[in-house]
């Protein structure tokens, strides 16, 4: 299910690290602080994050990206009547591990 709605959850591929890294082959299971966290922090996206806003061709865009160890995500958002930026899609998804090495201007 979280796979299903992570597509709007900023950061997905950041937050859910440690719960992702459980399903590699050749690692073991072993559920600790760390995954409980990332855990208890995707039930929490799940039902706090702000709602999509339906996407206006005739207002500006604002993309704003980010990259950590991990990962890389991207939030697409434009200004509502009032002037307060909505989010209208997000992106996210896990570094290979040869993507791991590049420089961080390059991920």
């Amino acid at each position: 299910m979280v796979n299903h709605y992570a597509r709007f959850i900023p950061q997905a591929a950041i937050l859910f690290h440690p719960l992702n890294y459980l399903l590699r082959q050749g690692v073991s299971w072993i559920w600790n602080q760390e995954q409980e966290k990332a855990f208890q922090q995707a039930k929490r996206a799940l039902t706090n994050h702000p709602v999509l806003t339906n996407f206006d061709s005739t207002q500006h865009i604002v993309l704003a990206c980010d990259a950590s160890p991990y990962g890389v995500g991207a939030v697409l958002s434009q200004k509502d009547k009032s002037g307060i930026l909505k989010p209208v899609a997000y992106a996210s998804r896990s570094l290979s591990p040869s993507e791991r090495n590049y420089a961080q201007i390059d991920k």
